[in-house]
């Protein structure tokens, strides 16, 4: 049992540094901005261990590890800036939690619940900036400079998804975004795949344990897909070109892993309903 728990224990651990150092990052010694960091991550894990309670209390849902949501709850956090409105990460927690224990299959969640409420916002004009997983200081080692986030990011990151088997995903999403990137755009993609933004997405979003594979030919097509999509997203400029494609993956590999149960759904759903005879009347059930 700790043994499967140590993964998420360094996973939380990595989004604290990357709460304490970010927020420092970009609050110094502001008290005042300080307190607004605090009262945003408070919103948003209230938010969800509100509904989450209530839900518990009725009911609807059965109990679950406070970790997951503490994870999901702090990687919102750190893709939103501070000067959004405080009901809004209020509203994220609320959000995800409602739409995890509601859009699900027999394996569980359909797709990332933290990368679906992003896409929601973001469709709603709230767009994430992915301030905690890029900021600064910024180390000169490319074009631009790379994030100090990076030299957390990777090492946690790669711990994490070594434990959960899901370095497969990793590698063959970051090949495919390259060649892809470098295929349609005639760019060179190292900057892109050396920032913070795009190595929290792929080592931390992407790998979620419960809407990603854990086949080894199903983790290839996955990653494989999910890099090809970033990049058209990015060529086309959508909105949000990391969490639409992660989104939609998680939608196809869900349906396609839940194949049978959907069949089944479907088939017992589309049975006509019988007519009862009574005497000389025929009455519909």
């Amino acid at each position: 049992m700790k043994r499967n728990l140590l993964p998420i224990k360094i996973l939380i651990l990595y989004l604290i540094l990357l709460m304490l150092i970010g927020s420092l990052s970009q609050a110094g010694l502001s008290l005042s901005v300080w307190f607004t960091q605090f009262r945003n991550f408070a919103l948003v894990l209230g938010g969800a261990q509100a509904v989450y309670s209530l839900l518990l209390f009725l009911k609807k849902t059965k109990p679950t590890i406070f970790d997951h949501r503490l994870i999901t709850c702090a990687i919102l956090f750190l893709l939103f800036y501070s000067d959004n409105p405080w009901y809004f990460f209020f509203g994220l927690g609320v959000s995800v939690e409602l739409l995890q224990r509601f859009i699900r299959l027999p394996t569980g969640p359909v797709v990332n619940p933290a990368g679906f409420v992003v896409l929601i916002a973001t469709l709603m004009g709230y767009y994430p900036v992915w301030w905690g997983a890029s900021f600064a200081p910024r180390t000169p080692l490319s074009f631009g400079g790379i994030s100090v986030a990076v030299l957390f990011t990777i090492p946690f990151g790669l711990y994490v998804a070594y434990k959960y088997r899901k370095l497969k995903i990793i590698f063959s999403l970051l090949l495919a975004f390259a060649l892809s990137y470098l295929f349609i755009s005639q760019h060179s993609p190292l900057f892109i795949i050396t920032e913070g933004t795009f190595l929290f997405f792929a080592l931390v979003m992407a790998i979620e344990p419960k809407t990603s594979p854990v086949i080894r030919n199903e983790q290839i097509v996955y990653g494989v897909t999910l890099g090809i999509l970033v990049t058209l997203a990015n060529i086309i400029n959508f909105p949000e070109t990391f969490v639409g494609p992660l989104v939609l993956c998680n939608i196809i590999f869900n349906m396609y892993r839940n194949r049978k149960f959907l069949a089944t759904k479907f088939r017992r759903s589309s049975v006509p309903t019988s007519p009862v005879v009574t005497g000389s009347a025929t009455i519909s059930q």
